[in-house]
């Protein structure tokens, strides 16, 4: 089923990116925030593949503009 290919690519990306990129960091002491559409879109396999890492999201939004407001109205 084309469907589950293009999850399991999906996921093996969001593994790949998890272990080149994040665990560079201290991904304990630090939680993640995502912003962009896909990541947004994909929440839900980006939050299932990072748990196994400890990764905890500090927010996932699918524009920068939302966080910005709420910065700029002081809400944050």
């Amino acid at each position: 089923d084309s469907c589950e290919y293009v999850r399991g690519l999906v996921e093996q990306n969001f593994k790949d990116f998890i272990e080149r990129a994040l665990m560079q960091y201290d991904i304990d002491k630090y939680p993640v925030g995502v912003v962009g559409g896909f990541g947004y879109a994909n929440r839900h396999i980006l939050e299932k593949v990072a748990k196994p890492y400890g990764i905890r999201f500090s927010t996932i939004i699918p524009a920068p503009i939302e966080g910005l407001v709420e910065y700029h109205l002081g809400r944050k």
